[in-house]
């Protein structure tokens, strides 16, 4: 049975962060719920390597650490074109069974921490897969029309042992010392897997649900998935997205990218007791750039995901930023 189509049209695709030690999916149940609750039809996504199933984390292990980013790239756009097709096709077989002419879907990615720059590289290249489509079936099969960066990230500061390593020799060493059962590996799996590194990294401290998120981040953080290409690659910077540079270039990139977009682009900083996450900086560069598809927005938050400290806050602005779309739909200027 087909579910009804979403009450205020737009289906919003939900990836989390990633990082050593994370909640995988249950990082966005919060925001989801919240916006199912407004009528939005809400996909949460998974990063392969970081999901409570075995098979699929060890999938990985076939890539090369080198091509985690480009394999990533791929996975993502891939992911995001078979929803998009899913969606226009439910659409067109509700269209066929009612007799009614009804809206191609609208659809917005919102992505937290790095995956925030994986999704804008995916949105323009499905931008051109949209165009590309609709030229050779005669009609528009549905799109990214928005995209919400929540609290991005695109650098990991090196430190410790193995900084003066390149990310792909650290990244190899460590993996396989966690895969080992010399006596120095099990010294290092002792500290890897220590409470102490455990609450270095906890990225949900001080979040509402954050006894619940420990537990599953603990799980996850025992879960069977191959080292190379999880905590060594994370730890070595090997998830970093490719080319992304500093702010300033960064910045340029959002800027283009919402210019294809009809519905633009929205970025959402945190400002953790008073301390400037690195999407500030970004948040600066963006200043009055984007006549108007691009909108920024800090929001003081409790942690470094201020999905999960504040998720009223970041659904007030995300449903305002969508609300507004269609008036940024065919226009270059800011609106007033």
């Amino acid at each position: 049975e087909r579910l009804p189509g979403p009450v205020s049209g737009w289906s919003i695709f939900l990836v989390p962060s990633v990082s050593l030690v994370c909640s995988g999916k249950e990082e966005m149940r919060p925001l989801a719920t919240l916006l199912s609750q407004r009528g939005h039809r809400c996909y949460i996504l998974e990063w392969p390597g970081w999901t409570s199933d075995s098979q699929v984390n060890f999938a990985l292990a076939r890539c090369r650490v080198q091509d985690l980013v480009a394999e990533y790239e791929d996975f993502w756009c891939q992911l995001f074109e078979h929803l998009v097709r899913q969606e226009a096709e439910d659409v067109a077989k509700r269209a066929q069974e009612t007799g009614a002419s009804l809206q191609p879907p609208r659809v917005c990615l919102v992505g937290a921490g790095h995956a925030g720059i994986y999704a804008l590289r995916a949105a323009r290249a499905l931008r051109e897969w949209s165009a590309a489509q609709a030229e050779a079936q005669g009609g528009d099969v549905g799109m990214i029309e928005s995209l919400v960066m929540l609290a991005p990230t695109w650098h990991t500061p090196r430190s410790g042992l193995f900084a003066n390593l390149s990310p792909e020799i650290a990244s190899k060493w460590i993996g396989s010392t966690l895969h080992s059962d010399s006596r120095l590996a099990k010294i290092f799996q002792s500290s890897h897997f220590s409470a102490r590194r455990f609450r270095r990294h906890f990225a949900h401290a001080r979040s509402p649900g954050e006894e619940r998120l420990k537990a599953i981040a603990e799980w996850l953080f025992r879960r069977p998935r191959p080292f190379v290409q999880t905590d060594a690659a994370v730890m070595s910077g090997l998830l970093d997205p490719a080319t992304a540079g500093d702010s300033g270039k960064l910045a340029a990139e959002i800027v283009a990218v919402a210019e294809e977009l009809p519905g633009g682009v929205l970025v959402i900083s945190a400002d953790v007791d008073g301390k400037s996450h690195p999407s500030v900086s970004l948040v600066s560069e963006l200043a009055g750039k984007g006549g108007g598809r691009v909108q920024c927005s800090t929001l003081e938050a409790q942690s470094v995901l201020p999905h999960e400290s504040g998720p009223s806050a970041v659904q007030f602005a995300l449903e305002g930023w969508l609300g507004g779309s269609s008036g940024r739909e065919g226009s270059d200027e800011a609106p007033e």
